[in-house]
């Protein structure tokens, strides 16, 4: 896991200079930061990962939205790389839509487990529909230990969410905490209203095993009438009718479009992670999630940071402002 480690200090880094200290912006920052150029390389989104044909090197996965994977064996020597997957027949890539995520299996190096999350196609690619988008899945791939390559006929679909309502909004980071547990965010899909709703995954924090089934530790359980939504289209069965019916796969929510999640490499004992969601009107919020964390109601759209964004309207329970850029 230490390969791991140094891969989400750097992501971390990144991902942070990325957001808040690009040159091109005029940013007041608040209380207790600091502006630092940590590197001017352009962003891209992949893991490093061990390479199973060299004796375990690292070895760089990145990923494009149109739905290639492309692999650096090299990456300290060579920027050359090689596509190793390309799902481009088999996705919906429309503004926001499309390739959004990739990580791997905490025990890669003997299992071979690619993650992909990313709109799986439908006939159409629907826009602006309640019911009929297409959906945002995660997705187990195997990989080729001699090649490299991933096979499509190896995929297990482990979850997917509901019906995208719209192409904004989609996804969507995927992580593996050190609880073994598999972490990944959705966007409100262009509809506000999702964020505070229970019975639907959109605009949350899912937490999963690595296989999809839910946890029995969630927050979201005791108390509360749950259900596996993965079962019933990604929101609580239409019959029913109860108040405190949820989608159990949710561990936090009161989220917008929480795009990019990155690990916090100082944390070693317990899960700790910073969603990084992208503002409606004034803030890009960056906010804590994990352990600390579980049950937590982000705000939105009551709240975007500190800011209150819909006049009149009232967060849900379990609401904590507690980290903001």
């Amino acid at each position: 896991m230490s390969l791991l480690r140094n891969v989400h200090t750097m992501k971390w880094f990144l991902e942070l200079s990325l957001v808040l200290f690009l040159p091109s912006l005029v940013i007041s920052l608040p209380k207790g930061f600091i502006a630092q150029v940590v590197t001017s390389t352009p962003a891209v989104s992949g893991i490093f990962a061990p390479n199973p044909r060299k004796n375990g090197k690292p070895m760089l996965l990145l990923i494009q939205k149109e739905g290639k994977v492309k692999v650096l064996e090299d990456p300290d020597e060579s920027p050359d790389s090689e596509v190793i997957f390309d799902l481009s027949g088999y996705m919906c890539t429309e503004t926001e839509r499309g390739l959004h995520s990739i990580t791997i299996h905490p025990d890669f190096e003997s299992n071979l487990y690619v993650y992909l999350y990313y709109t799986k196609f439908k006939e159409g690619c629907l826009t602006e529909d309640l019911e009929n988008g297409p959906w945002n899945v995660l997705t187990r791939f195997t990989m080729d230990i001699q090649t490299l390559t991933l096979d499509y006929d190896s995929r297990e679909e482990i979850w997917r969410g509901a019906s995208t309502h719209d192409a904004i909004h989609n996804g969507g980071g995927i992580l593996f905490g050190n609880d073994g547990k598999l972490y990944l965010t959705t966007g409100d899909s262009g509809t506000q209203d999702n964020a505070q709703d229970l019975k639907t995954v959109h605009g949350s924090i899912i937490r999963l095993n690595e296989d999809g089934s839910i946890p029995n530790d969630n927050p979201f359980l005791n108390g509360f009438e749950p259900y596996d939504c993965v079962k019933s289209e990604g929101k609580v069965p239409s019959n029913v009718t109860a108040d405190n019916a949820v989608c159990a796969e949710i561990f936090a929510y009161g989220l917008r479009n929480p795009f990019r999640v990155a690990v916090d490499p100082s944390e070693k004992e317990k899960v700790c992670f910073v969603i990084s969601d992208v503002g409606a009107r004034v803030w890009e919020e960056l906010s804590y999630a994990g352990t600390d964390y579980s049950g937590r109601n982000y705000g939105y759209k009551t709240f975007e940071s500190e800011m209150v964004a819909a006049v009149g309207r009232s967060p849900q329970r379990f609401l904590q402002i507690n980290f903001f850029a």
